[in-house]
C-alpha cells in the first residue's frame, strides 16, 4: 500500500508547491515503487527515470519514486504482477505476454503483423481514447485492482537462424527448422504454421546454448535482444520479418492511484506519456545499432519484399486470429482494429 506522511507547514505560511499550486499544509507525501526490466534496461532504464524525475519535479518531491527491476522482486512477471494487485507494488511495465495473466485481451497486440509500421503503435498508445478503453478493459478484468496508463516499444521481432537465408515460410521447411519460440501459446501456434519443423518453447536464457547444442536452429525477438545475447555468434542468418510488436505497458495499482489528488493523477499521466517517448526512441536508437553492429559482424541479413512479406502475413494472420479470438473479448479486438485504421488512415492522409 501507499505510505501517506503529513507535511509540517513552515511557519503556517502558504507557499506555493511546484506548478501545481498545493500549500505545504496541504501537501502529502506518497511514496511508490516503480519496477521495469534489466532485461531490456537500454531503453527502460533511460525511460523509467525520465518518469521518476518529471513526478518528483512536477509535485516538488510529493511523490516519491523509488527505482528497482522486475528480476530484483523475483523475476517472475506473473508473481510480481501479483505484488501490483496485492498493493505491495506501485507501478510496473510487463510485456504483453506478462500482462495477460490478468488482462487476456493484451494478447491481441502482439496478433502478428498488426501494426504497419512502429510509428502505428506508437500513436496507438498514446491515443487518450484508446487508453481509456484499454483502462476500462483492464479494470474490469482486474476487480479494479490495476489501471493502464500508456506502453512503450519492448521489440520489433525477427527471425535468427543457424541456417538460411530464410526469405518465405518455405524456407522454414527445406532447412528444417527447429524454432525457439517465447513461453506463449499463440507464439507456438504461429510458429507452427510458418512450417517451423519443431516449435520449441524456452526460456530467453536458454537460447544460446539450444543454438550452439543444436538443440533449437532458430529464434526469434528483438535486434538489441538478440545482439545483446550473443546470439549471432551462433546463429548467422537473420530475417527481417517484422512479423510481431511487443510493448511493454504501464500499469498502476489502482488503489494508490485514486488515493492521490487529482493533480497528481495528472501528473502521473503526463509521466508516463513521457517516459513512452523515451522508450520508444531508445528503442529505435538501440534497435538502429545493433542492426548495423550484426551487419558489420558479417551476418548474412535479408529483408523479405513486399510479396514475400505477404506470405508471411497470409500464412500467420489466419492462426493469430483464431488464438485471440478465443482468449480476447471481442468488443476490444474490434476496437483495437479500429484505432489502428484510424490512425494509419489520419498517418497517410496528412
Amino acid at each position: 500500500m501507499n505510505i501517506v506522511v503529513t507535511k509540517s507547514a513552515a511557519c503556517g505560511a502558504a507557499l506555493l508547491v511546484g506548478v501545481l499550486g498545493a500549500t505545504a499544509a496541504d501537501a502529502q507525501e506518497y511514496r511508490a515503487t516503480f519496477a521495469y526490466f534489466a532485461s531490456i534496461a537500454d531503453y527502460q532504464e533511460p525511460a523509467a527515470q525520465a518518469f521518476k524525475d518529471y513526478v518528483e519535479i512536477a509535485t516538488d518531491g510529493d511523490i516519491e519514486i523509488s527505482l528497482t527491476t522486475v528480476e530484483a522482486l523475483g523475476g517472475n512477471e506473473r508473481e510480481v504482477m501479483d505484488q501490483m494487485r496485492l498493493g505491495e507494488l506501485q507501478f510496473m511495465t510487463p510485456n504483453a505476454g506478462g500482462l495477460a495473466g490478468a488482462f487476456p485481451s493484451a494478447q491481441v497486440w502482439n496478433l502478428p503483423f498488426l501494426f504497419a509500421g512502429r510509428h502505428v503503435a506508437w500513436s496507438l498508445f498514446q491515443d487518450r481514447d484508446y487508453i481509456a478503453r484499454v483502462t476500462e478493459q483492464v479494470q474490469a478484468d482486474t476487480n479494479g485492482q490495476l489501471r493502464f496508463l500508456g506502453a512503450g516499444e519492448n521489440s520489433v521481432r525477427h527471425l535468427y537462424t543457424t541456417r538460411g537465408p530464410i526469405r518465405v515460410p518455405g524456407d522454414m521447411a527445406e532447412h528444417n527448422i527447429k524454432i525457439r519460440t517465447m513461453q506463449a501459446p499463440m507464439h507456438q501456434a504461429v510458429w507452427a504454421a510458418l512450417d517451423a519443423d519443431a516449435v520449441v518453447a524456452l526460456p530467453a536464457a536458454e537460447r544460446y546454448t539450444s543454438l550452439q547444442t543444436g538443440l533449437i536452429d532458430a529464434t526469434e525477438g528483438g535486434l538489441n535482444s538478440a545482439w545483446n545475447a550473443g546470439l549471432l555468434e551462433v546463429a548467422q542468418y537473420v530475417s527481417l520479418t517484422a512479423h510481431m510488436y511487443d510493448v511493454t505497458a504501464y500499469i498502476v495499482n489502482n488503489e494508490f492511484f485514486e488515493g492521490l489528488p487529482e493533480a497528481y493523477q495528472r501528473v502521473i499521466e503526463e509521466g508516463v506519456a513521457l517516459a513512452t517517448n523515451v522508450q520508444n526512441a531508445y528503442a529505435l536508437v538501440e534497435d538502429n545499432k545493433a542492426l548495423a553492429r550484426i551487419i558489420e559482424s558479417g551476418a548474412t541479413v535479408v529483408e523479405p519484399n513486399a510479396a514475400e512479406r505477404a506470405i508471411w502475413r497470409e500464412m500467420a494472420e489466419p492462426v493469430g486470429n483464431d488464438f485471440v479470438g478465443d482468449v480476447a473479448d471481442a468488443d476490444f479486438i474490434q476496437a483495437t482494429r479500429d484505432a489502428i485504421a484510424r490512425i494509419e488512415e489520419n498517418f497517410y492522409a496528412q
